[in-house]
């Protein structure tokens, strides 16, 4: 039987990043073990911009590899698959969709999602995904 959860741990990231010449910089963050969780500062609503910018999660690269190999067949448009999400206390139905440059997924974070769970840019964020075909 082939599995279907899996619990991650990821740094959040913008998509797109800061452009450097016309290419974007970063657009895949591993995850970095020595990264530390920020806290909203407080009395401030958000940082300029960042609430209108994709926020996402990375899909390691062995658990991206394992998924692609049992469920890629099942790949719907852009190659995304259905996930059903578990962050903190909060759980929704997405996709995660496959990303070029280290050849596993991303997770977007819905707006609603980061601000119920106090998520910014640079924290580091565990989750758990259950793939749904």
């Amino acid at each position: 039987m082939k599995k279907r959860s899996y619990k991650i741990t990821s740094n959040v990231f913008i998509w797109p990043g800061e452009t450097v010449r016309g290419t974007v910089a970063r657009p895949f963050v591993p995850f970095s073990s020595t990264t530390v969780r920020r806290k909203k500062p407080k009395g401030i609503q958000h940082r300029y911009g960042e609430q209108d910018k994709w926020h996402f999660v990375s899909v390691t690269k062995k658990i991206g590899e394992e998924i692609k190999k049992n469920f890629g067949s099942n790949s719907r448009g852009f190659g995304s698959l259905p996930v059903e999400v578990i962050i903190g206390k909060t759980k929704w139905t997405t996709s995660i969709f496959p990303e070029k440059t280290s050849g596993s997924y991303i997770l977007p974070l819905k707006p609603k999602v980061r601000k119920t769970e106090g998520i910014w840019e640079g924290d580091v964020l565990k989750y758990s995904i259950k793939i749904k075909v």
